[in-house]
């Protein structure tokens, strides 16, 4: 259906070169492609000229203006490809139903996704050159994962660290993995939450920090750090912070939580390997159509090739129950690679426990992973400790700061919602109990509780 389509598209593109003027036919043309889409370009946000006048719908006769099947031709080539990759092919975090070994089903994702870069009809916003560079890279993480599961750890990693350092030579250009501080929700401040053996149970600010090296030995295997190696789990938001705990809204009362702001922020630099694909591809389409024609410019090199890395961190635990899991090893790797990197002090990475990401709570589930990079006897990592300050943990149980709490908008984001009131209306994160906690938690700093 895809290539017909394409196909059809090229065919109109070198007509309309060689028409002094629109007929009938073309126009027909035109408006058969349009209808066919099933990712069709909204004219309405396109610029004056090229949008509908009042009232005017979208039929064949829509497209007897040149500029509009120039939008369409390119809409078809270049943004709807991108498009179906990203909401298919790129589609994260990844679940394994199957019973074969995670290096064979990992290599299998890789070859769909290989494949479908291979079919892009694209000029602009991908160039097919790259499919080699990134088949290449995805081969190196697979050599990795491969040879970790047969034992071989030491090697597993130099071919991770190959990988990586090819993966940076392709790039060329390191501020591109960078999280830009306009990023964060909360602009230097991140969340963690910690659940009481009882609702009596206080929590120190120290106690909010990673685990210290002398109960290191209490430290399991998670996603991005190894046994026994502690590092600083920290969330954009309480509600992720909720999620990853498998806590429901209604055991809150058994939780504390504590705002940690990262002191100058802007020399901070964080790997960022969140790609929430969806979402991408949502303000892909709005931003071509409001800006068509004018000096943006779409290109998912680097993007694709990213993936590659991401995708492999974001592979969602097949049995949560079982010690050893596959699924943490590349994810791993990577933090043992910013661990000894002078550039980065963490990684920015989507939570696997959420799915059904949108433009309304994309900011709101972002995880972040900061490793040890000192080793002491006992207490915190002094690197980690000069980065972050703490603010005083706050009880959902006894707190009245939520029923005080007079301004909640910490947000830069202006939609954010992740419930609906009875009638099925989107209720504004602020207005939650999280939400308001946040808001309760940041105004701790300003008024010296820390």
């Amino acid at each position: 259906m895809s290539t017909k389509l394409y196909e059809k598209s090229k065919y109109l593109k070198k007509k309309l070169a060689q028409s002094d003027k629109i007929d009938e036919s073309i126009k027909s043309f035109s408006y058969d492609i349009y209808d066919s889409l099933d990712h069709k370009p909204d004219f309405k946000n396109a610029p004056i000229g090229i949008k509908p006048s009042s009232g005017e719908k979208i039929s064949v006769d829509f497209f007897a203006e040149k500029e509009r099947i120039e939008m369409l031709i390119d809409w078809t080539l270049e943004i709807y490809p991108i498009i179906l990759i990203l909401e298919n092919e790129c589609k994260l975090p990844i679940e394994r139903d199957v019973s074969e070994d995670l290096d064979v089903f990992l290599n299998n994702v890789y070859d769909k996704f290989i494949n479908a870069l291979n079919s892009l009809p694209c000029e602009q916003t991908f160039e097919l050159s790259k499919v080699e560079s990134i088949d290449k890279l995805r081969n190196m993480i697979s050599e990795s994962l491969q040879q970790s599961l047969n034992g071989s750890a030491g090697s597993a990693y130099e071919k991770f660290k190959n990988g990586m350092d090819y993966f940076i030579n392709e790039l060329g250009d390191l501020s591109g993995l960078s999280l830009l501080v306009e990023e964060i929700r909360t602009y230097d401040t991140l969340f963690r939450m910690r659940k009481g053996e009882n609702e009596n149970q206080v929590f120190l600010k120290e106690d909010m920090f990673h685990v210290p090296f002398e109960k290191r030995g209490r430290i399991g295997s998670n996603r991005f750090s190894l046994l026994g190696f502690p590092s600083l789990y920290l969330g954009s938001s309480l509600a992720v912070c909720k999620e990853e705990l498998c806590e429901s809204t209604a055991d809150l009362e058994s939780m504390q939580a504590s705002a940690i702001r990262i002191n100058d922020i802007e020399n901070v630099q964080i790997l960022d390997i969140s790609l929430p694909s969806s979402v991408i591809s949502k303000r892909l389409g709005f931003l071509f159509e409001s800006t068509y024609k004018g000096k943006t410019s779409f290109n998912f090199n680097n993007l694709f090739l990213l993936w590659v890395v991401s995708a492999a961190c974001s592979l969602k635990v097949k049995n949560p129950h079982d010690k050893f899991k596959p699924e943490y090893i590349i994810p791993q790797f990577l933090t043992e690679w910013v661990k000894c990197s002078s550039e980065y002090a963490g990684i920015c990475y989507m939570s696997t426990k959420v799915s059904a990401l949108t433009t309304e709570n994309v900011g709101l589930y972002k995880n972040y992973v900061f490793p040890i990079k000192e080793r002491k006897s006992k207490g915190h990592c002094p690197y980690l400790s000069s980065l972050f300050e703490v603010s005083q943990p706050k009880s959902f149980y006894n707190s009245n700061d939520l029923l005080e709490c007079t301004y909640n908008k910490v947000s830069i984001y202006l939609d954010e919602s992740i419930d609906k009131d009875t009638e099925g209306n989107s209720i504004p994160y602020e207005n939650t109990d999280l939400g308001r906690m946040e808001a309760v938690l940041i105004s701790s700093f300003r008024n010296s509780d820390i």
